[in-house]
């Protein structure tokens, strides 16, 4: 495993306690058909969540449209140090394990940034589409699972 942390439901021995028991609270808060749905994932180095993912393992309407099976977040003063890389790829092993053969993910065109992540992990892109209620422009790309 790399030098960072990639926090799973399953909690690290190594995360505070007070953070242990917050992040408890907020799984226990989701209902079962929440979490069977998707499933949130925070990157921790220490002590400090610098980033989350969401793994979205099955998608509605909405989401097979727009917002993809992955969605994800990087703090601000964390970017650029390879986080949203490290959540992407751990987050596509996931998918894997569950023998799905591909994911959607999607990124807004200007972020640059992420589109660069989103292909380093293998992502092809498909096209762009505007978001109809806000207007954005969401470049897709699927990552193939089966390789």
């Amino acid at each position: 495993m790399s030098r960072h942390k990639f926090l799973f439901h399953s909690l690290w021995r190594q995360v505070s306690w007070r953070l242990l028991t917050n992040l408890k609270l907020i799984a226990l808060s989701q209902s079962y058909q929440e979490c069977r749905l998707a499933t949130k994932y925070f990157y921790i180095e220490n002590n400090i969540i610098k980033g989350g993912i969401s793994c979205r393992w099955e998608l509605n309407d909405y989401l097979a449209k727009y917002g993809g099976n992955i969605g994800y977040g990087v703090a601000p003063n964390y970017r650029k140090q390879g986080i949203a890389t490290e959540m992407l790829r751990q987050a596509v092993k996931l998918f894997q394990q569950r023998h799905l053969d591909k994911v959607l993910i999607t990124a807004e065109d200007w972020n640059v940034a992420s589109q660069r992540v989103i292909e380093s992990a293998g992502g092809v892109y498909e096209n762009t589409l505007i978001e109809e209620s806000t207007g954005y422009r969401l470049k897709r790309y699927w990552i193939d699972l089966t390789t």
